[in-house]
């Protein structure tokens, strides 16, 4: 996909990671470490696709913002670790 995007003169700048159905905020730990997984997959994706960015979506109700903060950390960690912003 990256090398037909460059022929047709496109730059790939960054990865909307709105997956439904995932709440990083979820309340069970079990869910939010779901979403945590998914979200990483789709990093490690935006890596294979020379992305600069991604953005994860929060989910469709307002969230828990202590857990919402500690699950971006999170992938700020992973995604840094792997030159993504």
């Amino acid at each position: 996909m990256r090398a037909a995007a460059g022929r047709a003169g496109c730059v790939l700048t960054n990865l909307k990671m709105n997956q439904p159905g995932l709440d990083l905020a979820n309340v069970d730990a079990t869910m939010r470490r779901h979403a945590l997984d998914e979200y990483k997959r789709t990093i490690d994706a935006a890596v294979r696709l020379g992305v600069r960015w991604v953005r994860p979506l929060p989910g469709p109700v307002r969230p828990d913002l202590a857990r919402l903060a500690t699950a971006y950390r999170e992938l700020m960690d992973y995604a840094g670790e792997r030159g993504i912003a």
